[in-house]
Formats: C-alpha cells, sequence, structure tokens
C-alpha cells in the first residue's frame, strides 16, 4: 500500500506541475472579429514562436523531471525489494537461532545428567571401594593364624604331583578274552 499511495503522490505531483505552467503560458484564442481578421503576421508569429518555445522547453524540462522521479521510484522499488530479502533473511536467521537456543538447552540438560551420572558413579565407587577393604579385613580375621611348622611343611612339599607311569594301553585279543 505503501508504494501505491507513493507512486499516486509523485504522478499527482507531475501533474499539478506540469499543467499549471502550460496552461499559464497559452493565452486564450481571442474570438475573431471582422476587424481583426487580418493578423499582423510577424508580432503574432514571434510571439508564437516564442510560447512554443517556452512550452517546448517546460516540456522537456517536465520529461527530464519525470525520468528522474522515474529513476527515483525505480531505486525505491529496489530498496523495496533489498529491504524484504534482508528481513527474509533476519526471519531465517531468527528460526535457526531458535532452533541452535534449543540444542542448547538439550545438551546442556544431557551435560547435567552426565555430572550427575559422574558424581553417583564416584560415590558407588567410593562404596566399592569401602566394600572391598571390609572385605579384605574379614577376610585377614577368618584366616586362621599360621605356625612355624606349617610354613616349613608345604615348602618341602614338590610343586605339583607327578603320577606314576601308567602301563601300555595296547591291549592284545588274549587280554581282553576273545575266543573263537
Amino acid at each position: 500500500m505503501a508504494r501505491k499511495s507513493l507512486s499516486d503522490l509523485l504522478k499527482q505531483e507531475v501533474k499539478a506541475q506540469s499543467q499549471p505552467e502550460v496552461k499559464a503560458e497559452i493565452p486564450p484564442a481571442p474570438e475573431p472579429t471582422p476587424e481583426a481578421s487580418i493578423p499582423e503576421p510577424t508580432a503574432d508569429l514571434a510571439q508564437l514562436k516564442a510560447q512554443l518555445d517556452n512550452i517546448k522547453a517546460a516540456l522537456q524540462a517536465e520529461k527530464s523531471q519525470g525520468e528522474k522521479l522515474k529513476e527515483q521510484l525505480q531505486q525505491l522499488n529496489d530498496r523495496q525489494r533489498q529491504e524484504k530479502k534482508a528481513q527474509e533473511k533476519v526471519k531465517q536467521l531468527e528460526q535457526s537461532l531458535k532452533q541452535e537456543q534449543a540444542r542448547v538447552k538439550k545438551l546442556q540438560n544431557e551435560v547435567q545428567l552426565v555430572e550427575k551420572l559422574q558424581t553417583e558413579l564416584t560415590e558407588e565407587k567410593n562404596l566399592v571401594g569401602k566394600l572391598y577393604s571390609k572385605i579384605q579385613d574379614l577376610e585377614e580375621d577368618l584366616t586362621p593364624p599360621t605356625s612355624a611348622a606349617l610354613t616349613t611343611l608345604p615348602r618341602a612339599m614338590p610343586a605339583r604331583y607327578v603320577a606314576p607311569k601308567q602301563p601300555p594301553t595296547h591291549l592284545s585279543d588274549e587280554d581282553i578274552g576273545w575266543f573263537d
């Protein structure tokens, strides 16, 4: 709507400027009278040429002013298009900003959750460490005290048990008890 009213105002201004000058410079045609039927050719002709030249100059000035106004209107339209593009870009940037803010909020929530889980994990590690130390303490309490005699006996024993040699596993028919 702003464009329509602005262009209408420009058109009205051009019309208002061109119409009064043209009307003011053209005198009303005198009614022919029988005495004035023979005009003076040189004076009237020179006057008409001067008026025609004035009208042409005014018309040329109006044309140049009209061209300037057209250029200004074109520049205004270009600026309005640029402004629309900038507004669309701002809207897109605002939307992407909202999306990024939502991502940041989501990541902050995840970070808080990870921190909470880490604190729980350290607490559980501490608890496991305490339980392990208690288990070791209980194991130490349950093991009987060892005497010097018991400690020397196992050292004298061989490190592992060695079984005696086994007889051969090949059996003959006689050993098995086959008979025909």
